[in-house]
């Protein structure tokens, strides 16, 4: 009942997260189709008290067979969603709902009636007032409510069987005709609350066999649906067992008593290293060329090292290796490599990859940053800043990463989208621009077989009815828009950094300034600490919910607001504001980044200047719009007190949410220009819509509460 390869296992069982929740035996058959409001109401029923083992058996059937019987407007048996486990016992199961979705699919595609626009606007509806009614059932842990009726576990599994369901919705109603489609929207993360996070990454991490730094990044990118899927996903052994949320130390190298490793069937002790001549790859990259290896005669035969001669990159045809240090395959041009791995990727490169692309490679031509960039750092500086145009004019970009090898190309195709996904090779910060720039992108899988990127996507009907594979897909997707679409945004980037790290921490605005069209040359000219705060200046423009991001800050004068680092500034599995990926071109909600600090629109409530302790929950009212907001700190972030007098949000808060926010200051001596509200970046906060009760429950244990002088969007100057 499973697929098993070297050190990675796909399991018929998921977390027990996402096990099929007991069926509390609710009669759903033998009724007329209603609206999902008046589900219960057409059976002569309401809801119950809270606690009752009646609610929570009416809760069942209306958050599941109500809202799916209200999205496809066709009667849905009991049979399709309920069945019985191994011990007999009647469960809720999913196995049936790409059925369902495939039945409404053919309904709706291509519909553009006015008939079928109220069909889609009634699915939203449905959707919103799904969300909603979810959002109260969790506040007040309404499944919970009588275990002897429902056991935790179940009421857990409940929960997300419903968020799963509509993920399933969401997905298939792309099937509406473009001209009367409402908007997506409706992300069901907002149940996957933190007890399911750390109940998850734990059985992963310790059962699994996973590494703590992937689930984290997993964990706050995916939707429900794709996290039950990797769930599923064994591995073997114990190689990530001293691994944090912070940094896969697998994956992480030290530069300084690094040594690569031979191949698994060198069998020559005295296997020697083979390598260029230095000084004529020095000689091309100073004079703006790029190195190309060619390695000579005698390759194939076992002896010592061979000669590797050196070419200009616009005078050959060539293939590029994207690889991961801690694979064993870093160097430099000085020390090159053992004379067996020259052996395999001259093989590589002569054989398996044009017999599967049916790309020419001239004479085992390849670049590879082992050979062909020197130690010496003025020369490294040269070879960073023609990077992009080496992955660029190569004919093609073959990875070798030790996960893949790990697995044969025959897997499934979402299998193999999973197995890039949590690769070695997709943690790197390099790799990011190395995949992007690609012309074409190929991974050596354990059999020898190459496959291509595009060959792991779903094909278009999959992705109106298994949600996990668009979601898992849509992260590797994002290696293909520079290539497909002609743009590449630091939203885009961000997001990409949040599966990455590095053992340079200096590197990361090298490696990611080409795909922003910034020169990595002259930025690696500067200080380690300008390098961010230059990029953002030639930029420019920059999504202004940048001001949100999880991410440490700077400790410049101007920039207080601004990220060190765009590598987990997503928050990893705490969640976080996603960089937007829009720009000014495509109606992008941009700030202006300046020497004295970013300028723009934002969502500001002002109150009395006030000096608040660190970590404190505080709140702001507003009396006669009756409104009311409790403050709290999404994290430590340092101890000490702090004046503020405003709080920025990107948008007005909605009645009962909650959004991100920072504190500010205003700063009365530079807030001179009435036009513009000079202001002093504090820390981030989180504000939440609540209502006056739970102020006054608050306030006994001490709540400070402030009164709000005036709200609305105000031109801002954070610095």
């Amino acid at each position: 009942m499973s697929t098993s390869t070297s050190n990675v296992t796909l399991s018929c069982h998921p977390s027990t997260l996402f096990k099929p929740p007991r069926w509390l035996g609710f009669r759903h058959n033998d009724h007329s189709l209603s609206s999902f409001s008046s589900y219960l109401e057409t059976r002569g029923l309401s809801i119950s008290s809270p606690g009752s083992p009646d609610l929570l058996s009416k809760l069942q059937s209306w958050l599941t067979f109500g809202l799916l019987e209200a999205v496809i407007q066709s009667p849905i048996p009991e049979s399709l969603l309920i069945t019985k486990n191994t011990d007999g016992i009647p469960v809720l199961s999913r196995a049936n709902i790409p059925t369902i979705m495939s039945s409404w699919v053919d309904r709706i595609k291509g519909g553009k009636t006015e008939e079928f626009k109220k069909w889609s606007k009634n699915v939203n509806a449905t959707l919103s007032q799904l969300r909603s009614i979810m959002l109260t059932m969790l506040t007040k842990r309404v499944f919970y409510s009588n275990p002897s009726a429902l056991s935790h576990e179940d009421a857990t599994s409940t929960i997300l069987t419903i968020g799963c369901i509509a993920e399933a919705i969401v997905a298939a109603k792309m099937a509406f005709h473009p001209s009367i489609a409402e908007p997506m929207g409706f992300s069901w993360s907002i149940l996957w609350v933190p007890e399911f996070r750390e109940r998850y990454t734990k059985e992963l991490v310790t059962e699994r066999g996973w590494c703590a730094f992937t689930v984290s990044s997993v964990v706050g990118t995916v939707n429900l649906c794709a996290l039950e899927y990797l769930s599923k996903v064994r591995f073997e052994g114990q190689k990530h067992k001293d691994c944090t949320d912070d940094i896969c130390q697998v994956n992480m190298v030290d530069v300084e008593t690094y040594k690569p490793s031979h191949t698994e069937k060198c069998d020559t002790p005295s296997c020697a290293y083979s390598k260029p001549d230095a000084a004529m790859v020095v000689d091309y990259l100073t004079g703006g060329d790029i190195p190309i290896m060619v390695p000579g005669e005698g390759v194939q035969e076992n002896g010592g090292a061979v000669e590797i001669k050196t070419y200009r990159s616009h005078d050959i045809s060539y293939l590029a290796i994207s690889h991961v240090w801690a694979d064993g395959l870093g160097s430099t041009t000085e020390s090159g490599l053992p004379t067996c791995q020259i052996r395999r990727i001259s093989s590589l490169v002569t054989n398996v990859l044009p017999q599967a692309t049916e790309i020419p490679i001239h004479n085992s031509a390849f670049w590879m940053d082992s050979l062909c960039i020197p130690n010496n750092s003025s020369v490294r500086k040269k070879a960073i800043g023609l990077m992009a145009r080496t992955y660029t004019e190569a004919a093609a970009v073959l990875v070798l990463d030790s996960g893949m090898l790990a697995v044969p190309s025959t897997l499934p195709r979402e299998a193999l989208a999973v197995r890039i996904l949590v690769s070695g090779w997709m943690r790197r910060l390099w790799t990011l621009q190395e995949g992007v720039l690609a012309r074409k992108l190929y991974f050596l899988c354990g059999d020898g077989q190459v496959i291509q990127l595009s060959d792991v996507f779903p094909k278009p009907q999959d992705m109106l009815l298994y949600p996990e594979q668009t979601d898992i897909a849509s992260e590797l997707f994002r290696l293909t828009k520079w290539r497909g679409y002609g743009t590449y945004t630091i939203g885009d980037i961000a997001r990409a950094l949040q599966w990455r790290a590095t053992s340079r921490a200096s590197d990361e605005t090298l490696a990611i300034a080409s795909l922003l069209d910034k020169d990595p040359a002259s930025l690696a000219a500067l200080p380690t600490e300008s390098r961010m705060k230059e990029l953002l200046l030639r930029l420019r423009e920059v999504p202004r919910n940048i001001l949100f991001l999880n991410a440490g800050k700077m400790n410049i004068d101007g920039f207080r607001w601004a990220p060190v680092s765009l590598m987990a500034a997503h928050g990893g599995a705490k969640g976080g504001s996603k960089l937007s990926t829009q720009t000014v071109k495509d109606g992008g909600k941009m700030s202006t980044v300046t020497e004295a600090g970013l300028d723009g629109q934002y969502y500001a409530i002002l109150f009395p200047s006030a000096i608040l302790k660190a970590g404190d929950t505080w709140a702001l009212k507003n009396k006669q719009a009756e409104r009311y907001y409790l403050i709290t700190e999404p994290e430590n972030q340092g101890d000490g007190e702090y004046s503020c007098s405003l709080i920025l949000l990107d948008e007005a808060i909605q009645r009962g949410s909650a959004a991100k926010a920072i504190a500010a200051m205003r700063n009365t001596t530079e807030s001179s220009n009435e036009e513009k509200c000079i202001c002093d970046y504090k820390r981030r906060l989180v504000i939440r819509d609540c209502l006056e009760a739970e102020l006054v429950e608050f306030g006994g244990k001490g709540l400070r509460i402030f009164d709000i002088n005036v709200s609305g969007r105000i031109n801002i100057r954070i610095v």
